[in-house]
């Protein structure tokens, strides 16, 4: 369940935040000399800057069931929670959104709860899943411009931590230290974004160290193994995940996943590869209804050396 809370959240943000068209920045095909990117769009995608990209940290608990991960959000989207108008209709909207995405995997999820607090003297959104299995998970979204994704399986230790964890909103996430006992989680991080050309379409690839299966490498990027076909109300989910051959030979891992929520509908690919020295995770996204056969082929053609 900790990659549905990711893929939950930074959907919200994604809709909320996503430009009409795409910003004003380095083309696609011409990337900065600093930039350590691998994998080269189609035509006619735009970069966005570095500010744009979501890094995130995983700390991990001495038991190894419970995690914390934090996501330094990018300042376009704080922007837009803290604009008035948008902030009123966010606040209704983004629990009600939350609670219809994780609601899909009914009846996995037993109780949904979500409140707006005081944190770090900044209004801060607080939402709790508790799963039949047992499992626990509690999203903060801080004023400040962090994520926070809390999952326990049995008993939470860590929400006192949590409630008065105030880094300065300038602070590298990258440098803070977990709760005592905890250890930092390898992840994969985005090391690029791009635009499409049509509004609602995005690109991130994220690396990470190489692993010894690609199994272990789709761990890494933290994303889900489960296959979901579910519908609840308005709102319907579809995920499913393949042993795919790209076009060099090479075995790759791609999910795909489809919410239609009333009349929005968002696509997302991802496919997970591995060369030499790194893991790759190409992860693709549209409200488009259908994917740009170019974008997947390009995708397919991914052979990082």
């Amino acid at each position: 369940m900790r990659s549905l809370a990711i893929v939950a959240l930074c959907l919200a943000a994604f809709l909320a935040a996503v430009p009409t068209a795409p910003p004003s920045s380095t083309p696609a095909a011409m990337p900065s000399a600093s930039s350590t990117q691998a994998f080269t769009p189609p035509a006619g995608w735009t970069q966005a800057p570095p500010y744009f990209l979501m890094k995130p940290v995983a700390w991990q608990a001495p038991s190894g069931r419970d995690f914390i991960t934090i996501v330094r959000m990018p300042s376009a989207i704080m922007t837009a929670f803290s604009m008035p108008a948008t902030n009123r209709a966010l606040s209704a909207m983004f629990p009600k959104m939350l609670k219809e995405i994780l609601g899909t995997h009914a009846p996995a999820i037993s109780h949904f709860a979500s409140t707006t607090v005081a944190l770090c003297g900044s209004p801060a959104y607080v939402m709790t899943t508790h799963s039949r299995s047992g499992g626990t998970q509690e999203f903060i979204l801080e004023g400040s411009g962090l994520a926070i994704i809390y999952s326990y399986a049995a008993t939470e230790t860590e929400s006192h931590f949590l409630h008065a964890f105030c880094p300065a909103a300038s602070a590298d996430i990258t440098t803070l230290s977990p709760p005592a006992g905890w250890r930092i989680k390898p992840m994969m991080h985005p090391v690029a974004e791009w635009y499409g050309p049509a509004m609602g379409e995005m690109l991130i690839e994220s690396q990470g160290p190489v692993m010894p299966s690609l199994e272990a490498a789709w761990a890494l990027a933290g994303s889900s193994r489960r296959t979901v076909t579910s519908h609840v109300g308005s709102t319907s989910l579809r995920a499913s995940r393949n042993l795919v051959k790209q076009t060099c030979g090479a075995q790759a891992l791609e999910a795909t996943t489809t919410v239609h929520i009333g009349t929005m509908h968002v696509l997302t690919d991802t496919l997970v590869v591995q060369g030499a020295t790194s893991s790759y995770s190409i992860a693709y996204t549209t409200r488009n209804g259908s994917p740009d056969q170019g974008v997947l082929a390009a995708m397919h053609s991914f052979c990082p050396q």
